[in-house]
């Protein structure tokens, strides 16, 4: 009878907080108005996209590489404009399938 007390009054108690956590959090849900939305784009990629980082003009840097199937040997890499629609592409040297990419501040 005690625990069964007990365990009512501690699911009242997470019941409680997970209501008040959404009523107070709820500046910290997503507003498309504000912080923009997903849309499928009117274009294909040309290339077969595995890794993207946004660089600091807005323009994503997009590396296709390998994927990890040694009898393809194209790399490449391209350069999205999202807001002129465009992407440009270009040959790599070498495979730079799943590299860890990472853009610092300054753009390099």
């Amino acid at each position: 009878m005690k625990r069964t007390r007990v365990r009512r009054s501690v699911l009242a108690a997470l019941l409680l907080g997970l209501v008040m956590s959404g009523y107070l959090c709820s500046s910290a849900m997503g507003q498309a108005a504000l912080q923009g939305q997903w849309r499928t784009l009117p274009y294909l990629m040309p290339i077969n996209p595995v890794h993207l980082a946004l660089m600091n003009n807005g323009k994503g840097l997009i590396v296709s590489g390998s994927g990890s199937l040694p009898t393809n040997t194209k790399y490449e890499a391209a350069v999205w404009d999202p807001h002129a629609g465009t992407i440009t592409t270009q040959p790599t040297a070498w495979d730079m399938f799943c590299n860890g990419m990472g853009v610092l501040p300054d753009g390099r």
